[in-house]
């Protein structure tokens, strides 16, 4: 499994019609994927991941992303709108970019409409043996038109399955680790 290969399944079965890119909006400035910002011709902005943008760091960041984002779709978990998009040739799993709340405390835990779903993120985390999960990636999203009201988004999946270090051949001795 690598990347041009699982590209090209995603490409024939999960998104057939990747979207353009119109404009590099630079880079987020933070994680080790070093996602950047684009805008699709669709208008929407999106943060990008690539293996190319990783160094040869983390050669299934996207593939990663892609995976997680399905299973948590199919299990209606709550997660952000994702699409395939293209630059130049290369693609790119981009994740619709969103406001967060600027702080995940205990107070926007207590305001959290969904906060029964950190438990179905826990297990979900366990089940695909993400082990990034932190407080940089634990968002909260504002709900329009409610004060004080926020909504739990499982976001960055970039290290799960197949994190930096970790190869193919690596998976089946994990199965009984975790």
């Amino acid at each position: 499994l690598d990347w041009p290969v699982f590209s090209k399944l995603v490409m024939v079965s999960i998104a057939p019609h990747p979207l353009h890119v119109v404009a590099d909006l630079g880079p987020i400035g933070q994680g080790a994927s070093q996602a950047r910002y684009f805008q699709a011709e669709n208008g929407t902005e999106y943060v990008v991941k690539a293996p190319h943008l990783t160094g040869g760091n983390n050669p299934f960041v996207a593939a990663n992303e892609v995976i997680a984002a399905e299973v948590a779709i199919a299990l209606g978990l709550p997660t952000l709108e994702w699409r395939l998009l293209e630059l130049a040739g290369a693609l790119y799993f981009g994740a619709q970019r969103v406001d967060f709340a600027p702080l995940f405390d205990a107070t926007i835990i207590t305001q959290l409409q969904n906060k029964e779903r950190i438990y179905d993120m826990v297990v979900f985390d366990l089940w695909l043996m993400n082990i990034d999960r932190h407080d940089g990636n634990i968002k909260a999203r504002k709900v329009q038109n409610q004060p004080d009201q926020y909504v739990l988004l499982m976001i960055d999946h970039s290290h799960l399955l197949l994190p930096p270090g970790r190869r193919v051949e690596d998976l089946p001795a994990l199965v009984n680790y975790y």
